[in-house]
């Protein structure tokens, strides 16, 4: 049993360093290593090391501390690991995981040691300190973005394909000697494949020929709230691929518009703060990249509404040089 123990114990805060540090880089295999984990954790350590620990009592009087402990300790981490694999059920896990240690170890813990004089304040105190550092790490889990500010995100990228409609029809029939309006649809069909490629991978059946229809006002698409797609699709090895991809045709598009007779040179300004795709000096010389401040927040939702923006300025820059 000892060996058992040792060796469960062992592998879960293996695997739970490795996890976290998958997730951490957002390489794939980040959630299964954190299953993994929780599996040892919760199905072979826990169990075996309140097993062990109630056998090895010369009076049993800790059997139902020992169950109270293994059912909220296992609530808690497989709360956590809901919430972060996105499964429905996670906010409701995570509701009973932040009061569980209070409400029901606690007063079971108390119980159970009242009566042992050997029992010392110090020990109580570590109990506490453990249940309340519990207590944060389940209710920093439980943080999120409203779904409502979500929602509001969501209906903001109907405006958006709106305006790009409306840059659309004055763009429509017209083409353009310096090559402008192919760079512009290469770049606004390139966006729209990176968009079905996450939207799909949410589970979302908004795409047809390689083009999202995206609900409109009021309506949400599936996984507004997912955050490991929109990771893994610009910060993983392939998605670096595709965000270098998008960034050369954003450059592109911007050296012609500059390069363009056509083109004021307010137009010129503004395209170049429009499709700037240059990286940011911080405070002690810390780079930023565009990456990184384009998509700040990696919520599925966030992110489509990101590369919506980026198409609406492709289109309005297009329409205004050909409306000349």
């Amino acid at each position: 049993m000892k060996k058992l123990i040792f060796n469960s114990g062992i592998a879960a805060i293996y695997f739970t360093l490795l996890g976290a540090s998958f997730k951490a880089m957002h390489w794939p295999g980040a959630n299964i290593l954190l299953g993994v984990a929780v599996i040892f954790f919760c199905f072979i350590f826990l169990p075996s090391a309140l097993v062990s620990s109630y056998r090895s009592q010369e009076t049993k009087r800790g059997k139902w501390l020992a169950i109270v402990t293994g059912i909220v300790f296992s609530v808690v981490m497989i709360g956590a690991y809901f919430k972060i694999m996105h499964w429905p059920g996670a906010g409701m896990f995570l509701l009973i995981a932040v009061p569980a240690p209070f409400v029901f170890f606690l007063p079971v813990y108390l119980y159970s040691v009242k009566k042992d004089k050997n029992y010392s304040v110090t020990n109580l105190l570590g109990v506490m300190f453990g249940l309340v550092f519990l207590a944060i790490f389940s209710a920093l889990l439980a943080l999120n973005v409203s779904r409502q500010v979500l929602t509001n995100v969501n209906d903001e990228i109907s405006m958006l394909e709106k305006s790009t409609a409306t840059s659309m029809r004055i763009i429509d029939g017209k083409t353009n000697g310096d090559n402008i309006a192919s760079l512009s649809d290469d770049l606004y069909n390139y966006i729209d494949v990176i968009k079905c490629e996450m939207l799909n991978a949410a589970g979302n059946t908004l795409c047809a020929g390689g083009k999202p229809v995206m609900p409109e006002k009021g309506g949400v698409f599936i996984g507004i709230d997912n955050t490991e797609i929109a990771a893994k699709m610009i910060f993983s090895e392939k998605g670096k691929q595709k965000m270098e991809e998008l960034k050369a045709k954003i450059n592109s598009l911007r050296n012609a518009v500059k390069d363009s007779p056509k083109a004021s040179e307010d137009l010129k300004k503004l395209a170049e703060d429009l499709l700037q795709t240059a990286d940011k000096k911080m405070q002690d010389d810390y780079i930023i990249t565009w990456e990184q401040y384009e998509f700040s927040t990696t919520h599925l939702v966030a992110v489509i509404d990101a590369l919506t923006r980026i198409q609406s300025n492709v289109r309005f820059i297009e329409a205004e040089i050909l409306s000349k």
